[in-house]
This record gives C-alpha cells, structure tokens and sequence, in this order.
C-alpha cells in the first residue's frame, strides 16, 4: 500500500509541477499580451495629445480668422455708411462739374465771339 500511496504522491507532485508550469507559462504569455497592450495604449494615449494639440491650435487660427473677418466686417461696414452719406455730396459734385462745364463752354464761346469780334476790327 506504501508503494500505492508513494505512486500517487509522485503523480500528484508531478501534476502539480506540470500546472505550475502550465500556470507560469499562461501568466508569462498574459504579462507578455498585457506589455504590448500597454504598449498600445500608451501610443494611443501620445497619438490623441498629439491630435488634442493640433485641434487646440486650429481652434485657435479658426479664432483668429473669425476675429480678422468680423474686423474686416466692421471696416466694410464703415466704407459703406460713408460712402452712403457722401453720396449726396457726390451728386452735387457732379452737378456742380456739369454746371462748371457748362460755364466754362459759355465762356469760352464768348471768347470765340470776342476773338471774331476783334479780327473784323483789325
């Protein structure tokens, strides 16, 4: 019955060895997946600040852009009101230059007449 006892002992140790061994080569297989996950992880993590930066930074020129264009805007706004209120100025410019231009024809056809005027006499 020793002997019996001394096989199964020995069979016993024997798996118990073969599932440490089985049990350290799954943990070695597990710390290497978990190494690579984390691995993977922390590029994820390097990828996603690198995204999170350039996103901050469009942010930033999309700013910047709507700042210049609502200045812009407001530059616009302002050559449109005075060209709005110098338009009536513009008109009497216009009508002052026909006027002029017309004055200046008189005159001119005045001289024309002084001219012949002066030549019949000499």
């Amino acid at each position: 019955m020793a002997s019996d006892t001394e096989r199964r002992l020995t069979s016993l140790e024997a798996t118990v060895e073969e599932f440490v061994r089985q049990t350290a080569r799954l943990l070695g297989d597990h710390g290497s997946r978990l190494s690579r996950v984390e691995a993977q992880i922390e590029s994820l993590v390097a990828v996603f600040q690198a995204s999170d930066r350039r996103l901050n930074r469009i942010e930033a020129q999309i700013e910047a852009l709507t700042e210049a264009a609502l200045n812009h805007e407001r530059r616009l706004d302002r050559l449109t009101t005075i060209v709005e209120s110098n338009e009536p100025r513009f008109a009497q410019l216009t009508d002052s230059q026909a006027r002029l231009i017309d004055s200046q024809e008189r005159v001119l056809a005045r001289m024309d007449d002084v001219i012949a005027v002066m030549r019949e006499r000499l």
